[in-house]
């Protein structure tokens, strides 16, 4: 209310002071009290108690009803000893209206430093306010008072109750008016005799005890029949009753608490037994029941757990679960533990846990009651084995992965072994070209294997990075079949194989498909069967066509067929996995990755198409691809294959000068020495920040584009580009920038398109290559 007030009024305090006396001298003392930046206080604001002597003037107005209202303590005033006061305690504006009780001042409300512009009806409302205000507290204490008194009968009550069990009548006597009101009468008492033709509840105490002593007192065992009266404490009777109502409250909630948890045990276990181990007696707790308490089940526990056993669970485990089961052995198997447990196939195909928990133990420690609970796991053993299968496959992959290494550890030293052996032969025959002629092509056979190797890993790369794209272009079947079938015919014939090509049934010559990528199919798989059948052996390719429900497309069949070495059917179950390889490379010197059959069937995944394998140990192996792929008749190909540029090797015509940034020496050597041959200069850079400062210095138009390594000293290629593209000059902006290193994964090629670089190249890299992507840019 005070706070209710005060937001009204604006007012900074509102208080009530009530009226009191000490040592026959009248003050006003604080009760309530609202601050504005505050809830109601009580007491210790400002002053808590004001004498009357100190507010004369103030104590006869509101002794007269009125309602006192200060707007400036400086006025001049009369009440000049009540503004002192108010200046004292730094109040210049105040508004009191009396509070009273039976016609007398109780004291008064009042608020300080309100509103100038209140209004009369505010005012009133106040003194309004005051003279209900003792009537609602005077309420308040009559209910405070009932409440007590109400506690009070409560307790009157139950001594009462008390007395009431153990007295056959009980009555409540006033001794001052001769009254006596029964509180209760057995009908096996004397007195309801005296009282049953009696209506009136309150009696006349003496007059009845003497009848009771003329009626049914023997003379003889009390002549003079004196009434003792004795009073004795009930405290400690109640005090008892309500330990025992506590006692009872708490068997409640505690057999509340065990039917609670014994509910929330069976939403776990569906079955849920209590055996005695003394007399192999069983009650069933739950058995599904919703009211999760005994169902009435019980009896003799060996018999009833024997028939469930033969009866619920799967052949395979029945004799495991019996064993389990055993009563006879249960007290040996749980002296050291405190449960035990078994999983079984039920014949519902479910897969249940059963577990004995000990209760209870007898004297010397061995089991004496036991539960038996039992629940569903179907769900848990599927995680089980997901997981199990997860490590397993995590295992086989890490051993995969190992091998792996471990083989291209051996195939990558091989050709580099020979690289090195043959160029130290070359360098002992410089006088003899024929020899060093033969070393050079063996480097060079040396160094394809070993670019072919790095491709393999690098291709699986993109596949599962996303960047592998398919693209669609017209292939003519008879030039892609002719030209793999000269690059193996070569390698076939130096193991003295025999190999056959073999085109039939092709409807439509040329196709719509990826050139590269059925290359890279055909290759893989001839190349494997070349390494995989021994001398004198033969290896097949075969192509032919079959029509296609669509009528814009052909089904296109390749098979490739050799009669070698073959493959088991445990490693036919994993031959497309990226890490595996039949055979060792150090046992029987094949060469190759292992990556090769993984490459060909992400390729034929990603073309849509279907791979099939047969092989049969020591006989041979056949790979069938299948390719849907549209066609172009005869009259449309000379059209769409005039679009297609074909570019011929040449020097170039557009590319001058080149700033190529390599801080390898025999790097950039090799790169000069080969772009010198097309009649392009090199200018080199050694470092990323002499790079930025060449081309900065350097007049516009000197260099037609910029060869940009990755890692170098100083400053690296991705800072050197960033560098380059900031510069103010509009050729800044403009001149291609293409990466050149090593570097060749996908997050490679995201930060060279980041950085600003237009296109991007690994290493090693066919300079024909090179000047065909740097044309390209500057056109």
């Amino acid at each position: 209310m005070l706070q209710l007030l005060g937001k009204c009024s604006g007012a900074d305090r509102v208080y009530i002071f009530d009226k009191k006396e000490k040592n026959r001298k009248e003050y006003f003392c604080l009760q309530y009290e609202w601050k504005n930046e505050d809830d109601i206080l009580e007491k210790e604001q400002l002053f808590s108690e004001i004498t009357v002597e100190d507010i004369p003037h103030w104590t006869d107005e509101l002794k007269k009803g009125l309602t006192i209202q200060v707007t400036d303590c400086e006025e001049l005033s009369p009440m000049e000893q009540e503004y002192n006061l108010m200046k004292k305690h730094h109040t210049y504006s105040r508004v009191l209206a009396p509070i009273f009780s039976r016609d007398h001042l109780s004291g008064f409300i009042g608020m300080d430093h309100f509103y100038k512009g209140i209004s009369e009806l505010f005012i009133h409302q106040l003194a309004f306010v005051g003279a209900h205000l003792n009537t609602a507290r005077e309420n308040l204490r009559m209910f405070t008072l009932l409440g007590k008194n109400l506690e009070s009968m409560e307790k009157e009550r139950q001594i009462l109750n008390v007395l009431c069990e153990d007295c056959t009548s009980v009555y409540k006597v006033n001794l001052l008016d001769d009254t006596a009101e029964v509180v209760k009468l057995e009908q096996g008492a004397n007195a309801p005799k005296i009282l049953k033709n009696r209506e009136k509840i309150i009696l006349c105490y003496s007059k009845e005890l003497k009848y009771y002593y003329d009626h049914f007192v023997i003379k003889e065992s009390a002549p003079d029949f004196p009434v003792l009266i004795a009073f004795r404490h009930v405290d400690e009777i109640i005090k008892e009753e309500r330990n025992h109502q506590r006692e009872l409250e708490d068997s409640l909630a505690e057999v509340k608490m065990n039917n609670e948890i014994i509910s929330a045990i069976s939403k776990i276990y569906y079955m849920i037994y209590r055996i005695d181990l003394q007399d192999f007696y069983y009650e069933e707790i739950t058995g599904g029941s919703e009211n999760h308490r005994f169902t009435g089940m019980k009896g003799t526990a060996a018999a009833h757990i024997t028939s469930d056993s033969s009866e619920k669970v799967a052949s395979k485990y029945r004799a495991m679960v019996k064993q389990f089961y055993d009563l006879s052995t249960l007290k040996k198997r749980l002296e050291k533990e405190e449960s035990i447990a078994v999983d079984y196939l039920a014949t519902d195909n479910n897969w249940h846990l059963a577990r004995f928990i000990v209760q209870s133990r007898a004297e010397d420690g061995t089991a004496r009651q036991v539960l038996l609970v039992i629940r569903v796991i179907s769900e848990e053993k599927r995680r089980e084995k997901y997981l199990i299968d997860a490590v397993e496959e995590a295992n086989r992959a890490n051993e995969a992965k190992s091998e792996f290494l471990s083989r291209m550890s051996h195939d990558i030293r091989t050709p580099m072994n020979a690289i090195m052996g043959f160029t130290r032969v070359a360098r002992n025959h410089l006088h003899e070209p024929d020899k060093i002629l033969d070393c050079l092509d063996k480097i060079n056979l040396s160094g394809s294997n070993l670019q072919q190797l790095i491709n393999d890993v690098l291709d699986i790369s993109r596949i599962e990075s996303g960047e592998f794209r398919i693209d669609s272009e017209p292939v003519k079947l008879s030039e892609l079949c002719k030209l793999y079938e000269q690059n193996i015919r070569g390698t076939a014939e130096d193991k003295n194989q025999k190999f056959i090509c073999n085109r039939h049934d092709i409807i439509y010559d040329t196709v719509l498909s990826d050139r590269l990528r059925i290359g890279q199919i055909y290759m893989n798989l001839l190349s494997n069967a070349v390494k995989y059948t021994p001398e004198g052996g033969t290896v097949e390719l075969e192509v032919y066509e079959e029509p296609f429900p669509d009528k814009d497309k052909i089904r296109l069949v390749s098979i490739v067929r050799d009669n070698g070495i073959g493959m088991s059917e445990k490693f036919m179950k994993e031959m497309y996995s990226q890490f595996s390889r039949a055979i060792d490379t150090r046992v029987n010197k094949v060469q190759g990755s292992g990556l090769g059959l993984a490459i060909v069937k992400k390729i034929v995944d990603q073309m849509n198409g279907t791979i099939e394998a047969t092989s049969r140990l020591h006989e041979g192996t056949t790979f069938r691809v299948t390719l849907d792929v549209p066609f172009i008749r005869e009259q449309e190909v000379s059209e769409t294959t005039a679009e297609i540029p074909f570019f011929k090797l040449r020097p170039s015509r557009i590319i001058k000068t080149l700033l190529i940034t390599e801080d390898n020496d025999l790097n950039y050597e090799i790169l000069e020495e080969q772009l010198e041959m097309y009649g392009i200069h090199c200018v080199r850079a050694v470092n990323g920040k002499e790079c930025v400062q060449l081309f900065e210095i350097d007049p516009s138009g000197t260099y037609d584009a910029i060869l940009m390594d990755m890692q170098m000293p100083v400053m690296n290629g991705l800072d050197a580009t960033r560098a380059i593209r900031r510069l103010p000059s509009p050729e800044s902006k403009q001149i291609p920038i293409i990466a050149l290193t090593a570097n060749a994964y996908l997050e490679d090629v995201q930060k060279c398109k980041e950085a600003g670089m237009n296109d991007h190249m690994s290493k090693p890299v066919q300079i024909e290559q090179i000047i065909r992507t740097v044309e390209r840019w500057m056109k």
